[in-house]
């Protein structure tokens, strides 16, 4: 492998998903855009005020699972955010090079595993775009 790493001491390796692996456009887009002028164009409220409720309730659960939870949002906004986020998908994708590392870990005698606080709907979305699930070795 092309990384000044010795190998040969290391059993694990533990990757976040989402800004590691994935690329941050897809989430971004959706929770700083798509989500609000869905909810919008359901209900009739502007826009900006939906960011506003949205923006004080996250700070209500910064540092927490709730963060992450889309039964939660989609309770809070009344819309199914799975349904919303799978509009979506074409934008999941690779960061930079983050499928060749993968790649250059597969022969490796090393465990890899994906650790990651995405809600499971959420990781099975990504994994029906993009073979992650085959990549490593798990998925917590």
């Amino acid at each position: 492998m092309p990384f000044d790493i010795d190998w040969q001491t290391i059993d694990d390796v533990l990757l976040d998903m989402d800004g590691t692996l994935l690329d941050l456009h897809y989430d971004a887009t959706f929770w700083l855009k798509n989500v609000h002028a869905l909810v919008s164009n359901l209900t009739g409220e502007p826009e900006h005020k939906i960011r506003e409720r949205f923006h004080q309730e996250l700070q209500k659960h910064k540092g927490t699972l709730v963060w992450y939870c889309t039964t939660y949002w989609a309770s809070f906004f009344g819309v199914d955010i799975i349904k919303a986020k799978s509009q979506l998908a074409h934008l999941i994708r690779f960061r930079p090079h983050a499928q060749q590392f993968l790649d250059a870990l597969k022969p490796l005698p090393i465990r890899t595993l994906i650790a990651t606080n995405a809600h499971p709907d959420v990781i099975q979305l990504k994994l029906e775009v993009l073979p992650l699930a085959a990549m490593v070795d798990g998925i917590v």
